[in-house]
This record gives C-alpha cells, structure tokens and sequence, in this order.
C-alpha cells in the first residue's frame, strides 16, 4: 500500500465509524417514536375510558330527570348530588391530566427554596383536616425537630403531600395517619402512614403507573383518576428523589421520601 493510499483510508475509516454512529443512532430514534406511538395509543384509550363513563353517568341521571323524575321529590335532589358528584370527579380527572401531560412533556416549572418544614406540613394538616374526614380517623405529625429547613418547590411538594393524605383518606376506614420526621445528616426522611386496607404485594410495583388501580380499589368504587401516584413520582423524581411504599393488608401502607436538609 502506497503512501498516498495510507492517507485515504484513515479519513475513510472515520467516515464508516460515523455513519455506523449515524446508523445505530437512528434505530435508536427509531424505537424510541416506536415506544411513544404506543405510549400515546395506550394513553388516548385509558383517557377515553376514564371520561367516557363519568359523562355517561351524568347524561343518565340527567336523562332520567328530564324523563319525569324531576318532579318526584324521592329521587330529584338525590339524582342531582350524584350528577354533581360524578361532575367534580370529572374535574379532578380533568386536572390530572393536564397536570400529567405537563410533567411528561417537560413543561413542569419548578421553582426551589429551602423552607421550615414543620409549619409547612402543619399548614397542610389543616387544609387536609378540611376534607370530609370519617370521625374514626385522626391525622397525627409525629413530633421532631421545629427548626428544620428542607429545599424544595413548595407548591408541588404540597400536592405530593395532598396526594399522599387523601390516599391514606380514602383508604382507612378507621384509624390513624401519621406523618412521620426522621432527620439524617444531609436531609430527611419524610413517611405518610396509615393503617387502611393495605395494598397486595404483586401489585406495589404498578401503583405508579398512570391510570392504575388495585383490584381492591375497582372493587370497592372508591372515586380517584388513578394519577396521584404517579404525579406524586413525577414530581419526587424531579426533586433529585424516589418515592418508596411499603404495605400489609389490613394493616395499613407507608410511603415514603426524602428530601435535601438546609
């Protein structure tokens, strides 16, 4: 091989190494829009799905009224509550999708500052305790130190929280939660506990996905969009942090996080 040869094929070399890059790149691209045409499929039919029986719960009722019953005093107001009932369901849906789509796109804002944890959760407590809360449960802080700051967003921290209590809610027939305050050295571990209907093992892997539901929540008809979870690890994962669940059935659940300690 001459010299004039030599020169040609280590630029040629290079040339073939970028394509192969090109190349491989491109299957890459390829699978991924492959992922997310699917990804999208599956979330035009769950969404479909979701709203589609609310508004034909509302139209029934509704129906059923125009049909004669709004003039029969034993179902009219009845009829009514639930047609409103099943209209704030639809909201709350229609909320956390636009909040899911949001964060999946990208266009969440987040906005971090350290902050006094102990007011913070306190304030929450209270907005929670307005909620209509069964007599037989209680939510308890557990006591730890009052002067620890955490950095944070705060707004979105706050629907990690309202996520987390109103699952705790909505699953406890009677009992306690508990908001528990563990303090390491660089930050915190934060635990909502209740003592509900716990969760099955086989299915603590998925309660994250979007739309997913336990078999024990279908079958109990207890009203959710099957989103809070999976907003709630969002919006950790974009904290630098993981949300981590541990349950028994009829014992109750734990979830739980960190955070950075100023």
């Amino acid at each position: 091989m001459d010299e004039e040869q030599i020169v040609l094929s280590k630029p040629l070399k290079e040339l073939e190494g970028i394509i192969k890059a090109i190349s491989r790149k491109t299957n890459r691209d390829f699978a991924n829009i492959e992922k997310l045409a699917q990804a999208r499929s599956e979330f035009l039919g769950y969404v479909s799905h979701e709203l589609r029986t609310p508004i034909f719960t509302i139209q029934g009722y509704l129906e059923t009224l125009l049909n004669g019953a709004i003039d029969n005093p034993k179902v009219n107001r009845s009829f009514l509550e639930k047609a409103l009932n099943h209209s704030n369901n639809l909201n709350t849906l229609l909320n956390d999708l636009i909040e899911i789509s949001m964060i999946e796109s990208g266009l969440m804002s987040l906005s971090f500052r350290y902050f006094n944890l102990f007011n913070f959760i306190n304030e929450i407590i209270s907005e929670t305790k307005q909620l209509e809360l069964n007599n037989n449960i209680s939510i308890n802080l557990l006591e730890f130190n009052k002067e620890i700051g955490v950095y944070g967003d705060k707004e979105r921290l706050k629907q990690v929280f309202y996520n987390l209590l109103s699952n705790a809610i909505k699953y406890t027939n009677e009992g306690k939660i508990e908001i528990i305050v563990i303090e390491k050295s660089k930050s915190v571990i934060i635990k909502v506990k209740d003592s509900g209907i716990g969760i099955p093992e086989k299915e603590l892997d998925r309660i994250f996905q979007r739309f997913y539901r336990t078999e024990r929540e279908r079958e109990s008809n207890v009203p959710g969009t099957g989103l809070g979870l999976a907003i709630v690890k969002h919006i950790l994962e974009a904290h630098q942090t993981t949300i981590e669940v541990t349950s028994e059935i009829n014992v109750g659940s734990e979830f739980s996080f960190k955070l950075k300690k100023e």
